[in-house]
């Protein structure tokens, strides 16, 4: 258990700041206590469970990671909520998964707002002053509440009466004060009515009404608007009494303008969000609940704005905020019978259609939100053309209640997204099993993460002449407790898109490093080949992770060879050229995995600090009868010599490949025909079997 406390004077609150990673701890801690807060550390949610109930002076605030180590995020922060002192406690997350399931998961367990890594430390304290500004304003107007309530017990409270019978109204000074009639005690029924708005009027008389033939009770609410003075919220209460044959209304007035500001702003804190003034998802679920109807068609769709978070990340959150507003002021344009549009959360938007009259029409609201979005969108100097991803369920056509009505629009919204969006998708049945098979995958992914059920195998990259051992590539497996061991293909696409692949491919990284040195140490000196993902090579702290794995593990830094393929390379070539720079610096080698895939050009490839070209078996599998294929390996071999660069060909799984290849002089050669990817003990045999030489000549 950590407690670190800033070592200069610090004014402003107790921040709890909780994250396996201790860089990520120490960077947060030392931007915080900067902007004047004071920190407390923990490495796990457990710990960080501890420090809250022991500590004296309670945070005001908790930054979780969502995977670590002991208690995830997601517990963490339940547990956060379920203690009194944590009810008004704001729970930002920092995390590398950016998935519409795993921003629910976290919102439903209590989270707050969320930071996504790799982390700007400036946005970092913006968004915990905003926050702590939310917070303490939410408990200023709780307290500001609580104050007029007693003061309401305790105070002397205007009276006076209404004489039905004779319309005269007498008041105390109290209300003659509140009335802006000063030095009066008397007016008619008729001038009173006419302070209030027509619509009060027509309450005022019913509520009048009610009270003299039911029971006898009268309460009203109403607006007062006096010449030249603010608008006031009147409360009226009495009872109707029977006197001398006239019927009188006997009670008090007061003024509740404070109260009802407060409730007007918590109700719209509530359930407002206040960059777009639309609803919330608090409201649209609430709304939705309650006019759910059986007999009729109704719609929920879901809009994402296309690649928003890349417009977040190189415009800024400011430019993306106003991004956002505008698009919910195009949804003003759109005329629909009770249409309810909401912002659900982030870039998604979601609308509920109480009555539909066909599945048709929705089809043309869907068409319409495609077309207005897609108008260009001015910021500052930037004009934006936008695009969005939309999913469609309907009730009770597909789905029987609300919330598979929400979970439907969901996944075909997944859908849209998933065949490029600028789109729209309707959930099926069908959807739903596919759906659900991947939640179940997802769920099934995190626990593996949890568990370390994963191992890697190596598949033996050979010399081509003298056809010794000289690397190896690392494979990630699987080991499902009921599946078996699953391939990489089966599940890696998935830890892309959930932002999975960051911790996984974390520990791919430290693993492969860590048995590399244990070969070494026994006197098996091969290269170990690792895959990165784009998602790595978009964090800033990166090249500091390499660092550490090689540090850690002991490995020198030319044992460690990282691939990137070359449509990973071109999407963000300055930002790829920047990372590899700094790996090559520190002594590690870097290749291009799958060349001849992509559309890289000579200049790109001149750009990028490379020391290997890998040929796509894409190439191989038809060399030894297709000209093209084996013209276009040798092309890519004598391209890779001219640039200085090793060339390893992949997918070998024939001696006529293995002799064609060697002939174009190909380097290193990797496959079947020599190795399938092995596992520890299984390369460890073969080595010592083979004494580091496979010959097949």
């Amino acid at each position: 258990m950590s407690q670190k406390n800033s070592s200069k004077q610090s004014t402003g609150g107790l921040i709890l700041v909780v994250d396996d990673d201790q860089h990520i701890r120490q960077a947060a801690a030392l931007h915080l206590e900067c902007a004047g807060y004071r920190i407390l550390q923990a490495s796990n949610g457990q710990e960080a469970l501890s420090l809250f109930d022991e500590s004296k002076e309670k945070p005001v605030m908790a930054l979780l990671d969502m995977v670590m180590p002991v208690l995830d995020g997601y517990d963490t922060c339940r547990r956060l909520r379920q203690r009194v002192k944590g009810l008004r406690l704001p729970i930002l997350i920092l995390t590398g998964l950016d998935d519409e399931e795993s921003v629910d998961l976290a919102f439903q367990a209590g989270a707050t707002d969320f930071v996504f890594k790799p982390i700007n430390w400036a946005v970092l304290v913006q968004r915990v002053r905003y926050a702590l500004r939310d917070r303490d304003m939410y408990l200023e107007l709780e307290q500001k509440e609580k104050r007029l309530s007693h003061a309401q017990r305790i105070a002397k409270l205007g009276y006076g009466q209404i004489n039905l019978t004779t319309g005269v109204v007498d008041f105390s000074p109290e209300i003659a004060e509140m009335l802006g009639m000063e030095g009066q005690s008397v007016m008619s029924s008729r001038e009173f009515f006419d302070l209030l708005e027509p619509a009060d009027q027509k309450l005022m008389q019913q509520a009048l009404d009610d009270a003299v033939t039911g029971s006898g009770q009268y309460m009203f609410e109403h607006r007062l608007q006096l010449p030249d003075q603010p608008e006031k919220v009147i409360l009226q209460q009495g009872e109707a009494k029977q006197v001398d044959g006239e019927w009188l209304i006997i009670g008090t007035l007061q003024d509740i303008t404070e109260r009802a500001r407060a409730e007007e702003m918590i109700y719209f804190h509530t359930y407002y969000d206040p960059l777009s003034d639309l609803p919330n998802r608090t409201l649209f679920e609430k709304q939705l609940n309650e006019q759910l109807r059986r007999d009729e068609l109704q719609a929920v769709l879901f809009v994402a704005l296309d690649r928003f978070k890349a417009i977040n990340d190189s415009l800024g959150h400011t430019r993306g905020d106003l991004l956002l507003k505008e698009i919910a002021t195009r949804f003003n344009i759109l005329q629909w019978d009770a249409m309810l549009v909401a912002r659900f959360a982030g870039n998604i938007f979601s609308i509920y259609l109480p009555k539909v009259g066909s599945v048709e029409e929705v089809d043309d609201l869907a068409q319409s939100l495609l077309e207005i979005i897609a108008i260009p969108v001015v910021i500052g100097e930037h004009n934006l053309e936008m695009s969005a991803s939309i999913g469609i369920a309907l009730y009770p056509l597909e789905v029987e209640s609300s919330e598979r009505l929400l979970l439907g629009a969901d996944t075909a919204l997944n859908l849209a997204k998933q065949y490029g969006g600028a789109q729209y998708r309707y959930f099926s049945s069908e959807l739903d099993g596919l759906a659900q098979e991947r939640l179940l995958m997802e769920q099934e992914l995190r626990e593996a993460i949890k568990r370390d059920q994963f191992e890697l195998y190596y598949q033996p990259q050979i010399d081509a002449r003298s056809q010794e051992i000289v690397g190896v590539e690392a494979l990630i497996r699987w080991n499902h407790p009921s599946r078996g061991v699953v391939p990489a293909f089966k599940f890696i696409p998935l830890s892309e898109e959930t932002g999975m692949i960051i911790p996984i491919g974390e520990w791919v990284l430290n693993a492969a490093c860590q048995q590399a040195k244990r070969w070494l140490d026994k006197g098996i000196k091969v290269r170990v080949g690792v895959n990165l993902s784009v998602k790595q090579l978009q964090l800033e702290n990166f090249p500091v992770s390499v660092v550490s794995a090689l540090k850690i593990s002991g490995l020198p830094p030319e044992q460690l060879d990282l691939e990137v393929t070359e449509s990973m390379a071109i999407s963000d070539l300055k930002n790829t050229i920047s990372v590899l720079e700094k790996i090559r610096e520190l002594g590690v080698l870097t290749s291009m995995d799958d060349f001849g895939t992509g559309y890289s050009s000579l200049s790109h490839l001149q750009q990028l600090p490379l020391c290997t070209m890998k040929i796509d078996r894409a190439f191989i599998k038809d060399i030894d009868n297709d000209g093209n294929n084996a013209e276009i390996a040798k092309i890519i071999i004598d391209l890779s010599r001219n640039l200085g660069l090793h060339v390893i060909a992949e997918g070998i799984e024939t001696r006529s490949q293995f002799e064609q290849l060697l002939m174009h002089g190909c380097d290193e050669i990797q496959g079947f025909y020599f190795s399938k990817p092995l596992n520890v003990a299984e390369f460890e045999a073969l080595y010592e079997k083979t004494q580091g030489r496979l010959f097949f000549r």
